[in-house]
């Protein structure tokens, strides 16, 4: 078996984004929200830990801008609120309301079932295997994220 090429790695990456991003239309649909915004929502509700608007455009990429509309229209909507950190009032936490935990819980099944469709077909060794060889690449791409900054 030959080796993915760049070209190949680039296109599957980009469809596994497009096929992920499908799986979430339902969500979407059903509760009126546009990709960045559900992606915001599924970010904070897997990451509390990350839960300022800084935090989503350097963790998530998403730009500054495009993370400021979005974050607006969750708070307008009722999915977010802001509060002010105690030990520094500068920063605004971005805190999952009650009305959005519906939301994440279907968006966590419609991720599950993405993944598990992904992973369909691979044995528990192979699943292993994948596992581990994508920690080695996620820390990689990490490592020279760093180094562009």
């Amino acid at each position: 078996m030959d080796a993915i090429s760049p070209s190949e790695f680039l296109t599957i990456s980009k469809k596994f984004l497009h096929i992920y991003e499908s799986y979430c239309v339902p969500i979407c649909e059903k509760y009126q929200l546009k990709q960045n915004e559900l992606d915001i929502l599924f970010f904070i509700g897997n990451n509390p830990e990350f839960n300022t608007a800084r935090d989503v455009c350097e963790i998530r990429k998403i730009k500054k801008g495009i993370a400021s509309v979005m974050i607006e229209n969750l708070v307008e909507r009722g999915y977010l609120r802001r509060e002010a950190d105690p030990k520094d009032r500068r920063i605004q936490r971005l805190i999952l309301t009650e009305p959005c935990k519906p939301v994440v819980e279907d968006g966590r099944r419609r991720q599950k079932d993405f993944f598990d469709a992904v992973h369909s077909g691979l044995t528990p060794e192979e699943l292993l295997t994948y596992q581990k060889l994508s920690d080695k690449i996620r820390l990689q791409i990490i490592k020279m994220e760093g180094e562009l900054e």
